[in-house]
């Protein structure tokens, strides 16, 4: 099983406290360790995409997941993370 402990060492970047809480409560659900794992290789496709809007949404059964699937797990993330600790150095 993936968690968010794995997924953030990977991304290298905290996830929001009040998302955290909504991820936690259904990351076991094998149907969305399913699109995490798919997220994770880059291998989400269209339809995976339209279902997660509708699943993962704001207001959906799985709160964040698309955020989580979409936005977050990605490889800008890592880069994202780069940058920002490269332009604290002086």
């Amino acid at each position: 099983m993936i968690t968010l402990s794995q997924i953030q060492k990977r991304y290298m970047k905290p996830i929001n406290r009040s998302f955290k809480m909504q991820i936690e409560k259904y990351i076991s659900v094998p149907e969305v360790q399913d699109y995490i794992e798919k997220a994770m290789y880059y291998a989400l496709e269209k339809e995976d995409y339209r279902k997660l809007g509708q699943i993962g949404g704001h207001n959906g059964k799985y709160q964040y997941l698309y955020w989580l699937c979409c936005i977050y797990i990605h490889p800008l993330t890592i880069a994202q993370h780069i940058v920002t600790e490269a332009s604290k150095i002086k």
